[in-house]
C-alpha cells in the first residue's frame, strides 16, 4: 500500500498509520543493528567467559600468559575485554599487541 505523503496525521485511515509505523519500525531496527555491528564495547570476564565459552580459571591462565586480549583500568583490579578484540582472538587465535 502506498500512503499519500501528503496527508495530515488526522486524515489517514488504520491501515494507513499501519503502514507508516511499520516502516519506522522497519527502519529502527536497521538502524539499531548497524550501530550494533560498529560498537566494541568492553566487558568483565563474566561476559568473556560467555563469548569464549571457557571457564574463568582457564581465562585467567590465557591472560597470565599473554594469550588472550585484556583491558586493565588503571588503578582497578577488574578486567575487561573488548569484545571486538575477543571475536578477532577467537577467529585468529592471536593477540594484536
Amino acid at each position: 500500500m502506498v500512503v499519500d505523503r501528503s496527508k495530515k496525521v488526522s486524515e489517514l485511515n488504520v491501515q494507513e498509520l499501519e503502514q507508516i509505523l511499520s516502516e519506522i519500525f522497519d527502519i529502527k531496527i536497521i538502524q539499531s543493528q548497524s550501530s550494533k555491528v560498529v560498537t566494541d564495547d568492553l566487558v568483565p570476564i563474566e561476559e568473556a567467559m560467555k563469548i569464549t565459552n571457557l571457564a574463568r580459571p582457564t581465562i585467567y591462565c590465557l591472560k597470565h600468559e599473554g594469550k588472550i586480549p585484556f583491558k586493565k583500568r588503571p588503578g582497578s583490579k577488574k578486567l575487561f575485554f573488548s569484545r571486538m578484540e575477543l571475536e578477532e582472538w577467537m577467529r585468529t587465535g592471536t593477540v594484536q599487541k
